[in-house]
């Protein structure tokens, strides 16, 4: 099949920049400008179509390591400042192990891994000058202002400001020919323009190179399988959900003798059904009482933000709606659509029920995880009162037993 990367990577990224937002409380949309700033500049210095190409999608990734480290430090539940930024060093690491199988164009290697490196040598590894790849010294530049800078602030008294930085700090922390890119880029009104949140999109979208890859479903599913990992990081309590989710749909699957397209998209689907949690906060998701009726409602937003991220990918129509019905209910009372049993197909009913057994058998804030004999009298009772399909749990309750 075609698979525009980039296009795939413009809907998952403002998941990736929630989750980013959270951590570091940076800007919104802070990949998708460290992204066009990149590309802007790639294009300025003369890289090639396929570069500036795997430049914008390094672009929108290079904090992809940030929610793994985030747990293991627990910097969701901590106020963020620049004395915390040397804890957050194997984000780097992190970053580039989780991109390995990505179908990039040119192949790239250890841009992630050092793209919080300065020409001076004073980064996370003491890479200095040239020893640190290009596209790794321009997302560090483009990184650098969206982190110290409001962008979306295009005053001409904020330009000078940007405008002095970039000059004060050529040669120490950007080599000269980035920063003289910047500058011939800085005098253009469109350029600032481009950066707001209104017009960002369509701004990437224009410099883009249009280039779509042939690749498998199987090849997809290693990209997705990526960001299932970046999900799954985001709490300690949900550290295996999705990876265990993708697990069982595929012994469902085979169970029911779908063919192997079917299989792999419902992996697909499975591996990227809980995206919108990275727009949830920490403090709920991690949070030990019950829930409060506006914390609730809070946690019924991520279905929604995975329809909202996935919804216009080409190829994607039938996945996105397994991924996002997760939560729907046969009797209406589901979310974020509320679909009833006539609208909800096999496959929706399928990811419904296997969700609920694998939350149910996993440990949370507020109880441990339940046996299968617990989770089964609780599916059960649930298919009674017309909320999940009584079939697909019985047929759960006879595969995992």
């Amino acid at each position: 099949m075609k698979f525009n990367l980039n296009s795939f990577l413009m809907g998952i990224s403002i998941a990736l920049d929630l989750a980013e937002h959270e951590i570091l409380h940076t800007s919104l949309f802070h990949s998708r400008r460290v992204a066009y700033i990149a590309l802007r500049i790639g294009i300025g210095l003369g890289l090639d179509e396929r570069s500036c190409f795997d430049l914008v999608s390094l672009g929108m990734m290079h904090d992809n390591g940030l929610t793994e480290v985030a747990m293991k430090e627990n910097l969701f539940s901590q106020d963020f400042d620049l004395i915390k930024l040397e804890a957050i060093k194997e984000h780097c690491s992190i970053g580039e192990k989780n991109i390995e199988s990505f179908p990039f164009l040119t192949a790239p290697k250890n841009v992630i891994l050092y793209h919080h490196e300065h020409h001076d040598g004073t980064g996370f590894f003491g890479k200095a000058g040239d020893e640190i790849p290009l596209m790794s010294r321009i997302l560090s530049f483009a990184d650098e202002l969206d982190f110290n800078f409001n962008l979306t602030n295009s005053s001409i008294e904020n330009q000078e400001l940007i405008k002095t930085f970039v000059q004060q700090t050529a040669g120490i922390l950007h080599n000269a020919d980035i920063s003289e890119t910047f500058m011939t880029l800085s005098t253009k009104t469109s350029f600032w323009l481009d950066m707001q949140e209104i017009t960002l999109n369509q701004s990437l979208a224009d410099y883009i190179p249009n280039i779509s890859i042939n690749v498998s479903w199987q090849d997809v599913f290693k990209i997705t399988e990526v960001f299932s990992k970046i999900i799954d990081a985001k709490s300690k309590f949900t550290f295996r959900h999705t990876s265990g989710l993708i697990e069982k749909v595929e012994l469902m699957a085979k169970y029911y003798n779908f063919d192997e397209e079917k299989v792999i998209k419902l992996k697909i689907a499975a591996s990227l059904h809980d995206l919108g949690k990275l727009a949830v906060p920490n403090t709920i998701l991690e949070k030990n009482d019950a829930l409060t009726s506006d914390e609730f409602e809070t946690i019924k937003i991520h279905t929604y933000f995975t329809h909202f991220t996935l919804r216009n990918l080409e190829g994607f129509h039938e996945i996105e709606r397994w991924a996002y019905c997760h939560h729907e209910k046969l009797d209406g009372s589901g979310y974020p659509y509320g679909f009833k049993a006539d609208e909800l197909g096999f496959e929706e009913r399928l990811m419904a029920c296997l969700d609920i057994y694998q939350a149910l058998t996993e440990d949370r804030p507020y109880r441990a995880g339940m046996s299968h004999e617990e989770t089964l009298k609780i599916m059960d009772s649930m298919a009674e009162k017309k909320l999940i399909d009584a079939d697909i749990t019985k047929d759960i309750s006879s595969v995992f037993f």
